[in-house]
């Protein structure tokens, strides 16, 4: 793997380790699940507004991912005072990145939406995963 990605920095092809790329791929999926799951229910199940559902959701699911890629994912021993608020900040962050670039491929660009959004996700996946591996559970 080091010979296929030897333009990046050393410290990040390291933390490109497979088995930790599986498991916070693995978180990813089920964080979309439980989102989906959760949306769904709520609105269909309760009558909840479709905005206030997708707020609790977004909430609950950063929530999950926080503890999951804490305990199993990044096995980090920081201090949930210190890493929290950090994963909460990366989570707007990846929001407010995938709505500039939704903006300017749909609004400005006039392009496909979904193809946009394939963009935006790998675009939102990197980030979060290199500021998870370097900012918020460091090692």
């Amino acid at each position: 793997m080091e010979r296929v990605l030897g333009w990046l920095p050393p410290k990040l092809v390291g933390a490109l380790e497979p088995r930790r790329l599986i498991r916070f791929s693995l978180v990813g999926v089920l964080a979309a699940f439980v989102f989906y799951l959760a949306l769904w229910s709520m609105v269909e199940m309760m009558g909840v507004s479709v905005l206030l559902a997708t707020s609790i959701a977004f909430i609950l699911v950063t929530i999950e991912n926080y503890l999951l890629h804490y305990k199993w994912t990044f096995r980090s021993t920081s201090a949930h005072a210190s890493s929290f608020p950090r994963f909460v900040l990366m989570s707007v962050g990846g929001f407010t990145i995938n709505w500039l670039v939704m903006f300017v491929g749909v609004e400005l660009w006039i392009l496909n939406y979904l193809a946009v959004q394939a963009v935006a996700i790998v675009m939102v996946v990197a980030w979060n995963f290199v500021l998870s591996h370097f900012w918020i559970f460091e090692e």
